[in-house]
């Protein structure tokens, strides 16, 4: 699993954040196409189709890695930029 911050946004207008969380989300389901084996990923959907965006520095995390977040919202992270962050499964 690989996670892009987007803790830069927060103080954003609603609109420009979304924006830019979309354009991170469909850039990361982009690149994670390019980079798997098979051209393609296992998603729920597809991002809203944005202008494709320099990604953020990433966390990764293996299998052996533990990141957990319970509560979302009581971590300060919107429902949105989670889901933001949790992107990118590869088919290997």
């Amino acid at each position: 699993m690989e996670l892009y911050p987007v803790e830069h946004l927060r103080k954003e207008p609603v609109k420009e954040k979304r924006a830019q969380v979309d354009a991170i989300e469909y850039s990361a389901y982009v690149h994670a196409i390019r980079d798997s084996k098979y051209k393609a990923i296992l998603n729920e959907k597809i991002p809203p189709v944005s202008p494709l965006v320099e990604l953020p520095a990433s966390h990764r995390f293996t299998g052996s890695s533990r990141f957990v977040v319970n509560d979302p919202a009581g971590a300060g992270i919107h429902a949105t930029v989670f889901a933001a962050l949790v992107s990118r499964i590869r088919i290997r």
